[in-house]
């Protein structure tokens, strides 16, 4: 055998071997993934699944279709956050008042889902949550969102200012080139 198809044969096993963890990885994930949606007796689709801006409450409109081949009962809206220091509020208010009580199999329902309250003085920055509906046996459909929280223009405007001033300031009290000694 010659040298350069020995070297191909010994690279392409190390090549290999590298390759059966990652590989073996992402098909644990996906079929884990895939599981999980499957596993839901309704379907949440959100209209809008990030939003994001300078506001006090983002609503989150969707539907909520019945998959299952059985009627599913809505008892219970509730809206979580990965983060438990979050300060962000998940109001299910409007579903428990206009969504109703249960879905045959196929039907579903359309309008506002829930909404996020964000406290003044929320930190900037994403949240992830996660919308879950359950029935008497409990998860019956689950939507991950995600919320934006950006500043002001007003504050961005004085942070600019503040840096500008700062970066004159610095200036000003930097040699200039043509000051410098020569030695």
């Amino acid at each position: 055998m010659s040298m350069t198809a020995e070297f191909w044969r010994m690279n392409m096993k190390s090549f290999k071997r590298l390759l059966v963890l990652p590989l073996t990885a992402a098909a644990f994930l996906l079929a884990s993934t895939a599981a999980r949606a499957d596993s839901y007796p309704l379907s949440i689709t959100l209209d809008s699944a990030y939003q994001s801006g300078v506001a006090s409450v983002f609503d989150f409109y969707g539907t909520i279709t019945n998959t299952s081949g059985g009627v599913e009962n809505l008892d219970g809206f509730d809206v979580n956050f990965n983060d438990p220091a979050t300060s962000l509020i998940g109001d299910t208010s409007d579903c428990f008042a206009n969504c109703p009580s249960f879905l045959n199999p196929g039907q579903s329902y359309t309008g506002l889902l829930f909404a996020v309250d964000v406290p003044a003085g929320t930190a900037f920055g994403l949240y992830l949550g996660e919308y879950d509906i359950t029935d008497d046996f409990g998860a019956a459909g689950a939507a991950t969102f995600d919320v934006g929280v950006t500043p002001e223009p007003s504050s961005l405007l004085l942070l600019g200012t503040g840096l500008l001033a700062l970066g004159i300031l610095v200036g000003r009290r930097t040699p200039r080139a043509g000051l410098l000694p020569k030695f």
